[in-house]
């Protein structure tokens, strides 16, 4: 019994790599390819994309009396959350290190190009209606408290942080 069990194990270590992977790294690539990816439908795009226009709204109104932290940093993650979607493609990697330089181009064009993955150059469009909160939330960043040396166009505003807020959070 001991040395049928060596001989197996000699005859694993021999082939295994060759037959055993192959076909199982086979099997997952079929799978990966054969799997259908479920996309979001339109009207619910739609219904979220309003959600949040409507959103933006009502808290840039309150805010026109008194400007409140927890305003800020929601009308900050919703505005953020509108530029991701409305640039899908984009990763949200990417759209958080926007800095204030691409800001300062923002005041001026719709498109920002920043540098993304790999170092390749990336897009950004940006909506009048987004274009308008980022405006409002840079004129109020300092009332919240965001750190004088944060750069980020989304940063976070708590505890003199000098990071983004991150786009898994938002």
């Amino acid at each position: 019994m001991a040395k049928g069990c060596q001989e197996f194990r000699s005859l694993c270590k021999d082939e295994w790599s060759d037959f055993i992977p192959s076909g199982a790294l086979q099997t997952l690539n079929t799978d990966k390819m054969n799997k259908g990816q479920s996309l979001p439908l339109t009207e619910d795009i739609e219904k979220l994309q309003t959600f949040l226009k409507d959103q933006s709204k009502i808290i840039k109104l309150s805010m026109e009396t008194v400007i409140s932290k927890s305003s800020w940093v929601k009308l900050n993650s919703i505005t953020f959350t509108q530029l991701v979607m409305y640039n899908r493609k984009k990763r949200g990697g990417e759209v958080e290190r926007i800095s204030s330089l691409e800001n300062v181009l923002c005041k001026t064009f719709a498109r920002v190009e920043i540098a993304g993955k790999r170092g390749r150059t990336v897009p950004i469009m940006f909506t009048p209606c987004i274009q308008r909160s980022i405006h409002f939330l840079m004129k109020t960043r300092k009332d919240v408290g965001v750190h004088d040396n944060n750069h980020y166009l989304f940063p976070r505003s708590s505890f003199g942080s000098l990071f983004p807020i991150r786009s898994s959070k938002s």
